[in-house]
């Protein structure tokens, strides 16, 4: 190749080799991990297996991929690593399973108790202020209904479990009204 540690010329100023097409593929997903954003496409054709990106399932209109997935794709090289873009599902989608973020969300064990501050049964959610002083609770329409309730007005009291789910955000499940 030549060139030495020096790396070459320019790649038009961008930072980067621009991506070249060198091919089509076709091939079964081996592996994909939503959570880390990337995968790998074993290929019909043998070879190395082609990463895949999850700009590139986004693009296609896909959340992640599942393993046995059969997929037509674009080989694309972008300075000497090629993965899989312009991806296009074979025969039927295989539903992701959402497996890997297994607790969605978790009771932190805290009962607590508060007012509401507001309620937007348009939009389907409030906030909670809590008689302990900690931040206010987000409630979701889903909560109130599963706790038999239709919706919450501002100044109502509930007692509540505090639930808290994977971004670290803390919600209100389990509403009880309270008298008074």
């Amino acid at each position: 190749f030549g060139g030495g540690p020096r790396g070459g010329g320019g790649g038009g100023g961008r930072g980067g080799m621009p991506a070249q097409v060198v091919g089509q593929g076709r091939g079964v997903v081996k592996f994909f991990n939503a959570a880390k954003g990337f995968g790998f496409i074993q290929r019909d054709e043998g070879g190395d297996d082609v990463f895949v990106h999850i700009s590139a399932v986004e693009r296609a209109g896909l959340e992640g991929l599942a393993e046995g997935q059969q997929l037509e794709f674009q080989l694309v090289d972008r300075g000497g690593k090629v993965s899989a873009s312009d991806l296009s599902v074979v025969g039927d989608v295989i539903p992701v399973q959402k497996r890997e973020v297994a607790p969605q969300r978790q009771l932190t064990g805290e009962k607590a108790s508060g007012t509401v501050k507001f309620f937007n049964s348009m939009k389907g959610f409030g906030f909670i202020t809590r008689d302990d002083g900690q931040p206010d609770a987000f409630v979701h329409i889903s909560a109130v209904e599963r706790s038999g309730m239709t919706g919450l007005n501002e100044g109502d009291r509930l007692e509540f479990d505090i639930e808290v789910d994977r971004r670290g955000k803390y919600s209100a499940v389990n509403l009880t009204p309270l008298q008074g």
